[in-house]
């Protein structure tokens, strides 16, 4: 097996490469319409951050449910060893990594980022026409940069206790 001085420099290692991991709630689907057959543009609230977040998911390859848990992670790779990323990915031989405990994985970019009238962060990213926003406070955010290549990685949890 792996020795626990390797798991502990991989955690450490990858504390730098994960942006945001929390549990979301979802609190509405297509509140403003639903514009395309597959895609649903959910609102979600975080747990652990208080974040707002709205993302586009692309449902007939992951169902999306109201009231449902989801453990959220945006990570800047998903190499489990923080090796950077080369914007490519192969199947073949990539062995153990981020997406092993996700069951949904987007690759995108965040094109915007401001402070809001509240004086909070709004986040804006990008995955293949897939919009996310999440606005929550700057000391949680500030860790994601304009124009970074990020992953989005979702999985449903079992228990609907928040």
């Amino acid at each position: 097996g792996i020795n626990a001085e390797y798991m502990g420099f991989i955690k450490q290692t990858m504390q730098k490469e994960i942006l945001l991991e929390d549990t979301m709630m979802v609190i509405a689907l297509n509140k403003e319409g639903k514009y395309f057959e597959s895609i649903t543009r959910a609102d979600a609230d975080t747990k652990m951050y208080g974040l707002k977040m709205q993302l586009d998911v692309n449902t007939d390859i992951y169902p999306i449910e109201m009231g449902r848990h989801y453990s959220l992670c945006i990570a800047k790779t998903l190499s489990l060893d923080g090796a950077e990323d080369k914007g490519t990915y192969n199947p073949e031989g990539i062995g153990p990594s981020l997406m092993d405990k996700y069951e949904y994985v987007m690759y995108g970019k965040i094109f915007k980022s401001e402070i809001d009238k509240s004086g909070e962060l709004a986040i804006y990213g990008s995955f293949g026409g897939l919009m996310m926003s999440l606005k929550g406070a700057v000391k949680i955010l500030s860790a994601f940069a304009v124009d970074a290549n990020v992953y989005l990685l979702l999985k449903k949890i079992q228990s609907h206790k928040f």
